[in-house]
C-alpha cells in the first residue's frame, strides 16, 4: 500500500533533490505523480523559476544577436553561465517574446545545420540510404499535394483497408496487440466539434475537449494546447531502438514551463523505450502519461461537464 505523504514532506523531498524523479524514488512514487501533486498544491517547480537577474541576462543576450556572425548565434555560452539547459532557456525566451518558434531560419543557419547533418551521416550513414541524393522541388511539391488531397478525401472504406493492412503487417512481425488488450482506443478520424482536427483515438479526442474547455475558462491557468506539434529525435541509438518520439499533446499554462501529455491505454515495450529515452536525452522536458486508471478519473470528472464525450460502443 502506498504511503500517504504530507505536502510539506513532498516539497522537502523535491527541494532536497531538485528533481521530481529523485523525489519520487524517496517517496516511492512515480516522478509524474510528484510533479502532478506539486502543481495541484500550487508549488512552482525550480525549472520554471527565473530570477530577475537571470531574466535581464537572457534579454541582454538575445538583444546582442546582431553582434554574432550570421548563423553562429547559439545558447551554449548562456546555458553554461546560468547552469541551465538550452531548451529550457529557449522556451523561456519564447514566453518573453524574444524569439518565435515559427520563424524562418536564415540561409546561413540552414547551411550550418545541413553541414552538421552531413557530418553525422558520414559516420552513422543515412537512415534510408539517401546520402548524396535529393528530391527535386517539383517532386516535393507533388508529394505534398498528393498527401494533403489523400487525407482530405479518404473514405471510411479506405481507412478500413489501411487498418486491415496495418494489422496484417503487425501479425506478420509478431507485434500485434488485440483490441481487447486495450491498445486500440478506437476511433480514428476527424472531429467536427474540434475544428475538424484529426485524432487517433476517442481518448485523445476527449482529452482535447477537456483542454479546450479549460482554455475557454478565464479562471483556468491553461493558455493553449497543441496536438502532436513536436517530435523529439533520438540520435546515435543502437539498431532496433526507437529513433524518435512524438507526444500526443503539448500544454502551455501561465507562469509555467510547457509540458507534454501522452495518452496511453496500453504500455507496450516500444512505448516504454521511447519514454525511457525521452527521460534520459531530454531531462528538462516533462511528459505526463495518462494511462487507463488516470483516464477513468478524468472521465468521472469531465464526462457530464462536456457537451460531447465519446464512449466505446
Amino acid at each position: 500500500m502506498t504511503k500517504k505523504w504530507l505536502d510539506e514532506e513532498i516539497i522537502e523531498a523535491y527541494e532536497s533533490s531538485d528533481s521530481v524523479w529523485l523525489a519520487g524514488e524517496q517517496l516511492g512514487w512515480p516522478g509524474q505523480k510528484v510533479h502532478n501533486h506539486l502543481r495541484k498544491i500550487g508549488y512552482v517547480l525550480n525549472t520554471n523559476r527565473y530570477t530577475e537577474k537571470e531574466k535581464d541576462i537572457i534579454v541582454a543576450y538575445y538583444d546582442s544577436r546582431s553582434s554574432f556572425p550570421k548563423g553562429t548565434f547559439n545558447l551554449d555560452e548562456l546555458a553554461n553561465s546560468l547552469g541551465r539547459e538550452k531548451t529550457n532557456i529557449a522556451r523561456y525566451a519564447r514566453q518573453l517574446g524574444l524569439t518565435n518558434a515559427t520563424r524562418k531560419c536564415s540561409p546561413e543557419l540552414i547551411a550550418l545545420q545541413a553541414e552538421r547533418t552531413r557530418e553525422w551521416m558520414a559516420v552513422n550513414q543515412h537512415p534510408r540510404g539517401m546520402l548524396g541524393k535529393k528530391h527535386s522541388q517539383k517532386v516535393c511539391n507533388d508529394m505534398s499535394i498528393r498527401t494533403i488531397s489523400y487525407w482530405d478525401n479518404i473514405t471510411p472504406e479506405q481507412l478500413e483497408v489501411r487498418r486491415v493492412k496495418t494489422n496484417n503487417t503487425k501479425c506478420k512481425n509478431g507485434n500485434y496487440v488485440p483490441v481487447g488488450a486495450g491498445y486500440s482506443l478506437g476511433k480514428v478520424g476527424k472531429r467536427q466539434d474540434l475544428q475538424g482536427m484529426y485524432f487517433r483515438s476517442r481518448w485523445e479526442a476527449n482529452y482535447a475537449r477537456i483542454l479546450t474547455y479549460r482554455k475557454n475558462d478565464p479562471m483556468d491557468p491553461l493558455e493553449d494546447w497543441f496536438y502532436e506539434p513536436d517530435r523529439f529525435d533520438f540520435f546515435q541509438q543502437p539498431k532496433g531502438t526507437p529513433s524518435s518520439y512524438l507526444p500526443d499533446f503539448k500544454v502551455v499554462e501561465a507562469c509555467a514551463q510547457p509540458y507534454y501529455v501522452e495518452i496511453k491505454g496500453w504500455m507496450d515495450q516500444k512505448s516504454r523505450d521511447r519514454l525511457r529515452l525521452m527521460k534520459r536525452m531530454y531531462p528538462d522536458v516533462y511528459v505526463l502519461v495518462i494511462g487507463a486508471s488516470e483516464y477513468r478519473e478524468l472521465e468521472q470528472t469531465w464526462k457530464d461537464r462536456l457537451d460531447i464525450w465519446e464512449v466505446s460502443k
